[in-house]
C-alpha cells in the first residue's frame, strides 16, 4: 500500500443487486458481474474489489487516490449519458444482465448514491413482424445469377450501397440486358421486422417487375460503372469478366 495514500483517501463504490443475496448468487455469475462493474469504473490498475457484502448483494470495490477524479467524472458522464463508448457499453450490458436475474441494481460511493440500473424495469420494446410491404428498389444492375428457380439480382443504389433483390427466372433474363446498364426500379413486395432493440431491417425482396429508369435518376453510379466497363472493354475483358472483377470473385452466385 504504500505511496497509494491511506484507505481513507480511497473512494469506496458499493454495486448493489437486489434479486440476490450472497450465498443464492452462482459464482460465475457473480463473476461476470465484476468482470462488467471492472470495467464500468475502467482505470483497472486503481481500482480493486475488497468484499461481497452482507443481506442482498452487494460488490465493494475501492478506487486508489490518484484515480478518483478519473472515475468520478466516468460514472458522471454514464449518469448524465453522455459515456464514452466503452463504459455506455458496460451499463447496457449490466441493465441486461439484471433483466436476465429479475432485478434491479443501483452503484453509490459511500452512502450516495450515483448511477440506478433499472435493469427489469426497462420496457423492451416488441420484436415486430416479419411482415409484408409492396415497395421499390432503384439502381444499376450490378450482379445477376442462381442455379435454381428463383435468380438473385443486386442493385448499386445512388451511394453506391448495394440491395439484392429474388427475382423468377423470365423476369431475371429481361433485367439481365440491362447489367451495367441504364439504372432499373424494381418494383416488388419488402419483407420487414423489427427487431427488440427497435431496429428495422428489410429480411429479404422479391421483384415482379421492372422499368428502366432515365440514366440522370443516378448519374453517379452509372458514370462510375462506364468507367470501370470502359477501362476493361479497351483490354478486351467480357462482360462477365467485368462482373466478376467488381464483385472480386469468378463465378456468378
Amino acid at each position: 500500500m504504500a505511496g497509494h495514500g491511506h484507505m481513507k483517501d480511497r473512494d469506496r463504490y458499493t454495486f448493489h443487486i437486489d434479486a440476490y443475496s450472497p450465498d443464492s448468487i452462482p459464482m460465475a455469475r457473480l463473476a461476470e458481474y465484476l468482470v462488467q462493474l471492472a470495467g464500468l469504473l475502467g482505470n483497472t490498475d486503481s481500482v480493486h474489489f475488497l468484499e461481497v457484502g452482507d443481506g442482498s448483494v452487494q460488490l465493494i470495490s475501492e478506487v486508489e487516490y490518484e484515480a478518483i477524479p478519473k472515475v468520478r467524472e466516468r460514472l458522471s458522464r454514464v449518469a448524465a449519458l453522455d459515456a464514452p463508448d466503452d463504459a455506455r457499453k458496460r451499463y447496457a450490458q449490466l441493465n441486461e444482465m439484471l433483466r436476465d436475474d429479475n432485478a434491479v441494481g443501483s452503484l453509490s460511493r459511500d452512502s450516495q448514491n450515483v448511477i440506478r440500473f433499472p435493469g427489469k424495469e426497462i420496457k423492451r420494446p416488441k420484436k415486430i413482424g416479419p411482415f409484408n410491404e409492396p415497395g421499390k428498389i432503384d439502381g444499376v444492375l450490378v450482379r445477376i445469377g442462381g442455379k435454381d428457380k428463383t435468380v438473385h439480382a443486386q442493385l448499386m443504389g445512388h451511394n453506391g450501397e448495394t440491395q439484392s433483390c429474388v427475382v423468377d427466372r423470365d423476369r431475371a433474363r429481361e433485367m439481365a440486358q440491362h447489367l451495367f446498364g441504364a439504372p432499373l426500379r424494381v418494383i416488388g413486395v419488402g419483407r420487414w421486422e423489427r427487431s427488440e432493440s427497435a431496429e428495422w431491417s428489410l429480411i429479404s425482396f422479391r421483384a415482379d417487375e421492372f422499368i428502366v429508369l432515365n440514366d440522370d435518376d443516378l448519374e453517379d453510379v452509372v458514370v462510375r460503372l462506364r468507367e470501370v466497363r470502359r477501362t476493361r472493354e479497351e483490354s478486351g475483358a467480357n462482360q462477365f469478366e467485368i462482373l466478376s472483377e467488381l464483385r472480386g470473385d469468378d463465378e456468378i452466385h
